[in-house]
């Protein structure tokens, strides 16, 4: 019969709802961990260039 099919479809139907929830979660806590990092890289430059030594 069509069993393996029928359960291949199953799991990539739960993978693909899965990952419709979770892709944008993660790109979201990727784009918020860049803007962190970005934002402590310049003002660390600034902070340098205010005070030398």
């Amino acid at each position: 019969g069509d069993v393996p099919v029928s359960i291949l479809e199953d799991v990539i139907s739960t993978v693909l709802s899965v990952l419709s929830v979770l892709l944008p979660i993660v790109v979201g806590i990727v784009l918020v961990l860049m803007g962190i990092w970005i934002i402590l890289w310049l003002s660390r430059r600034s902070k340098r260039y205010e005070r030398p030594g």
